[in-house]
């Protein structure tokens, strides 16, 4: 249920600043609200307020260095917005981007609770002013 929670704030974030990059835990429940697109796309207008696309990374080092980076200003974006991000969520950038640590799972029950689209509403978020 963390991973759900974070993934909305990540949303409310990138709803704001569009290019960051999730923690692996986040990203994982990002290509699975994908995957349900009515669904998804009435938690992005009740949460962000517009429709949020996903692109898939090209790949390599070049890549990986401006991903890291992405994840870099959303790790401050994030504690400036919600004070610091829960550590087994949001691990350090090394953590987050070291390619052994890129799959984590979710329940189906738990990908039911995110797509039960009723209970969102949009959390509050101004950018970090």
């Amino acid at each position: 249920e963390k991973d759900v929670a974070e993934f909305l704030r990540f949303l409310a974030i990138k709803a704001v600043h569009r290019d960051i990059t999730p923690p692996v835990a986040v990203d994982n429940v990002f290509h699975l609200a994908l995957t349900y697109t009515n669904s998804y796309q009435v938690l992005c207008a009740r949460v962000c307020g517009r429709f949020l696309h996903h692109e898939p990374t090209p790949g390599g080092l070049a890549a990986s260095r401006h991903y890291a980076r992405q994840y870099e200003d959303v790790l401050q974006l994030y504690s400036a917005a919600f004070g610091p991000p829960p550590a087994e969520v949001w691990p350090p950038v090394a953590v987050r981007m070291d390619a052994t640590n890129q799959y984590v799972g979710i329940t189906q029950g738990r990908l039911k609770q995110l797509m039960d689209t009723d209970k969102y509403s949009r959390p509050p978020y101004n950018g970090c002013g």
